[in-house]
């Protein structure tokens, strides 16, 4: 009985062995199983994601798979190869508007009935003439007056003359000459020398600093025996006439003067023989 009872514990114990065994092998089988299906799913969600990606390419896309041509050397490359159009769009337009003036002065004496004229309308524009003088249009009386003196004052010795007047002429290559502004030497008896004075119309801007010294040199290749000093006596308000002067290398500002009640500012010109 007792060899009964240890061969049925014996069996008993194979039993809960085998059993055991089975379940630590159904145990790895259902791991397997499930990392199998993880690996399986992760495989067809990364070639879905491909199949996507490649269904937005381009039918007729090439994909450049050469070391040495990158996709960020591939787009610097492109970036300096439409430099030099850049460059032109850029550039083309401010050379084909850029105009070459060509300016000079004669004598008011010199001037043609046309050239009056114009100088009769520009003169007549109360916007340019609010710094000149008094500040009020000249009517055409004053200007054939103006003119008719100029060319008395032809017949009289340089050596005595008080006045001078040169019209500003400019032209380009497409456009005729015409008057665009004048230039006076007048007396400035608080210095006892003589005083510039300079108008341009519209069209004339950026013709005045050209004029200036186109006028300064006609005054000193005059055959006067004793030249006078010459200063600018501007209105502090005429901001494009006090600009030309403070750059011009030829002018020295000096200390503001008063003229009509008014405070101006002050130029003294320095010309080469000093």
């Amino acid at each position: 009985s007792r060899e009964n009872k240890m061969e049925t514990t014996s069996e008993q114990g194979q039993n809960k062995n085998t059993e055991s065994t089975r379940e630590g092998n159904k145990d790895k089988d259902t791991q397997q199983t499930q990392a199998g299906d993880k690996q399986r799913q992760e495989s067809n969600s990364q070639h879905h994601k491909s199949t996507q990606s490649q269904e937005h390419e381009p039918k007729n896309a090439t994909k450049d798979i050469s070391p040495y041509h990158s996709p960020s050397k591939r787009k610097r490359e492109e970036s300096e190869s439409d430099e030099p159009t850049k460059r032109q769009r850029v550039t083309e337009p401010t050379q084909t508007e850029r105009k070459s003036f060509t300016r000079r002065v004669i004598t008011l004496a010199a001037a043609t009935p046309e050239m009056v004229d114009k100088l009769a309308e520009i003169s007549s524009d109360a916007e340019i003439m609010k710094n000149i003088g008094r500040g009020t249009p000249w009517s055409r009386h004053y200007v054939d007056d103006l003119v008719d003196q100029a060319r008395r004052d032809e017949k009289t010795s340089l050596d005595r003359l008080e006045y001078f007047h040169w019209l500003l002429l400019a032209k380009t290559e497409t456009e005729p000459e015409q008057v665009v502004g004048l230039i006076s030497l007048h007396p400035y008896k608080q210095q006892r020398a003589l005083q510039i004075r300079i108008f341009v119309a519209p069209s004339g801007q950026g013709h005045g600093s050209s004029g200036v010294e186109l006028a300064m040199d006609a005054y000193e290749k005059l055959p006067i025996r004793s030249k006078q000093k010459v200063w600018s006596i501007i209105k502090p308000t005429n901001r494009g006439s006090v600009r030309l002067f403070e750059k011009s290398r030829e002018w020295r500002g000096e200390r503001d003067a008063r003229v009509y009640g008014d405070i101006h500012r002050a130029f003294l010109y320095l010309p080469p023989r000093y």
